[in-house]
């Protein structure tokens, strides 16, 4: 199990993660190249975090899910640590980029 503690990204200075680019960057701290397709990713939280953005979960998560599946990539995500309000941040993130993937798919 891989773990991502988001309090690495906070600092304790904010409480809001936002942004495709920051998400990259977060994407680029935590999910290396030769981590396993196959390892299952939890995600931790600062207890004053409010809020993960779409376009965050976006930038963090689209290349793993393109590289795994979708399938995949959701059956190795463990949220369970986090409060139901970051829970439903991150599901409302990746089900924008679901949609996005199939919307662009079916254009194609």
């Amino acid at each position: 199990m891989h773990l991502i503690d988001l309090a690495a990204l906070t600092k304790n200075e904010v409480v809001m993660l936002s942004g495709e680019p920051r998400g990259v960057a977060a994407r680029e701290k935590f999910l290396k190249d030769g981590l396993p397709h196959d390892c299952y990713l939890k995600i931790l939280a600062p207890e004053d975090l409010i809020t993960i953005t779409p376009s965050f979960v976006q930038g963090f998560f689209s290349a793993r899910m393109d590289a795994v599946g979708i399938e995949r990539f959701e059956a190795h995500l463990d949220l369970s640590n986090l409060p139901d309000h970051l829970k439903d941040d991150i599901r409302d993130g990746l089900n924008k980029l679901k949609y996005r993937r199939g919307r662009f798919e079916s254009e194609v």
